[in-house]
């Protein structure tokens, strides 16, 4: 395996409350650009380790939450 790849998976299993920029995007089925802008306007909260940019699983389901309108009676 490659270093980069192990440091990856090392990643994931240490700290799987956090997700990289395009585990973002793919999860939120959004770009990756747009993942940036969001954290960039403060819109997503984000955890800069190093050069990673990387995302809680509490901002995501936050930002899901806020986005959740209620069920129309009927």
């Amino acid at each position: 395996m490659r270093a980069e790849t192990i440091n990856k998976t090392v990643n994931e299993v240490t700290f799987p409350e956090l997700l990289s920029i395009d585990k973002t995007a793919a999860r939120l089925s959004l770009s990756s650009w747009t993942i940036r802008a969001m954290v960039r306007d403060g819109r997503l909260g984000s955890c800069k380790i190093g050069i990673r940019v990387l995302i809680p699983c509490s901002e995501i389901t936050r930002l899901i939450a806020e986005g959740t309108r209620p069920a129309l009676e009927k």
